[in-house]
């Protein structure tokens, strides 16, 4: 079976991994004119997503992909290509998008995470629709927003335990904050 293309005019190239040092990401997040929050959220995505720079696709490190629609929002031209692979999620195949260079992806979260309100702080839409208070709150609400694009979507606990590690770890990289965050769920 195909997998739609939001990009049919673009080349479909090959899968090449993209290693991008974590040191790299802090410095090009920390450089950008955004709050800590999106900078804590913009980090712990794209570590998520690339498995901490290691796991890129074709320049995309934050798991963007062109199975759905066009990403819009003045970042169509900066796709470049589309590559076809199994999703670590799932094993289906799904049609990444290519870029020229994997800033352009990060660019790109930190508009959808901006437009989106998925951080601490944000209202989280158009799926979840639901404020983000907490690190559980955001494990939930990027469930629903960046992972499944459904607002009935929840977390398996171990995952939502492993998120609100690594987020711990993401906000204290991007010097948002060095304190515990609580594991349960707020109602």
């Amino acid at each position: 079976m195909a997998v739609r293309n939001a990009y049919p005019s673009l080349p479909e190239v090959a899968y090449q991994q993209t290693v991008t040092p974590k040191q790299d990401i802090v410095d090009y997040i920390a450089q950008q004119n955004i709050t800590q929050e999106v900078m804590a959220a913009v980090y712990m995505i794209t570590c998520n997503e690339s498995r901490s720079g290691k796991a890129g696709i074709n320049n995309n490190i934050t798991g963007t992909q062109a199975d759905g629609n066009k990403l819009g929002n003045g970042f169509d031209d900066k796709v470049i290509a589309t590559t076809v692979i199994a999703e670590n999620m799932t094993g289906d195949q799904r049609r990444f998008c290519v870029f020229a260079n994997w800033q352009d992806s990060v660019d790109y979260l930190i508009n959808r995470v901006q437009g989106r309100g998925l951080y601490i702080g944000g209202y989280a839409h158009p799926y979840a629709n639901m404020q983000i208070n907490s690190v559980a709150d955001f494990a939930r609400a990027y469930t629903k927003e960046w992972v499944r694009g459904d607002g009935s979507a929840e977390p398996k606990w171990a995952d939502e335990v492993d998120f609100i590690a690594g987020y711990e770890k993401a906000a204290a990289v991007m010097f948002l904050t060095k304190k515990k965050f609580p594991l349960q769920r707020l109602k």
